[in-house]
């Protein structure tokens, strides 16, 4: 009885605490691989549609530079692709098209592309976000890591997830966020080095442009996977290498 007892009291996991040693390990990360699996279904009065989104690939994140391999598919057909960006340069690979990389021109475009990243880009970007609900954290060990799960969160917080679907739509889109639940949240960190492994959530979220009256409902669960942490290089194909010489000014 008294191995159990002594068992039964060992140090009791603090979520916050170990969210923000989380934070603090993340501010001396470099680059970093992501994959990341998204299931999604719309529905409007007239049309429901599910939607699976995959992207894997190396961010930079200081500057920023990334490469991700892009699949989607939904009503619309599939999408396989590649992208390559900075804070000021797109490029996009369609493989069903034989057009090879190719620059994009539209900054409309690419600030969609910067809003979606900052979902991403720094992985502690999450935990900051659901710091201040500590009340609903909840914390325990897996054979993963450490893995903090947010339930039944505050408004507060559930409008910050929310505005993140908004987000990456582009700043110039006039959405509004009519309702939101932020089901569930898990975010696993190693035990060692305190950085993020991998994170999920499940989420619904309606949305309506300013100028209509068409309620779009988004339910989505997304997956991410992170790893090789100060270790990850980009590797450009050669089509891409060529291309960015191309497009190099001329030295004077």
């Amino acid at each position: 009885m008294l191995i159990f007892v002594m068992a039964g009291c060992g140090p009791k996991m603090v979520p916050e605490q170990i969210l923000k040693d989380s934070i603090a390990a993340h501010r001396n990360t470099q680059n970093f691989t992501i994959t990341m699996k998204v299931d999604q279904l719309l529905q409007t009065e007239d049309m429901s549609m599910k939607q699976k989104i995959e992207m894997r690939g190396e961010i930079d994140a200081k500057p920023l530079r990334y490469f991700f391999d892009l699949h989607a598919k939904n009503l619309a057909g599939n999408i396989d692709a590649s992208i390559y960006g900075t804070s000021d340069t797109l490029y996009y690979l369609d493989r069903k098209s034989e057009d090879g990389w190719m620059q994009v021109d539209d900054p409309e475009l690419n600030k969609k592309m910067d809003s979606s990243l900052m979902d991403y880009q720094d992985p502690a970007h999450y935990l900051q976000m659901i710091l201040d609900d500590r009340n609903h954290l909840r914390a325990k060990e897996t054979e993963q890591g450490i893995r903090v799960s947010l339930e039944h969160p505050e408004e507060a917080t559930k409008r910050k997830m929310a505005q993140i679907l908004v987000d990456s739509l582009g700043e110039e889109e006039p959405f509004i966020v009519k309702d939101n639940d932020l089901k569930r949240m898990d975010i696993t960190v190693d035990f060692g080095t305190k950085l993020i492994r991998s994170m999920s959530m499940e989420q619904i979220v309606t949305i309506r442009m300013k100028e209509g009256n068409t309620d779009t409902r988004v339910q989505q669960t997304i997956r991410a996977e992170y790893g090789n942490y100060n270790r990850s290089s980009i590797q450009l194909p050669e089509e891409l290498r060529d291309a960015l010489e191309a497009t190099e000014p001329a030295a004077s």
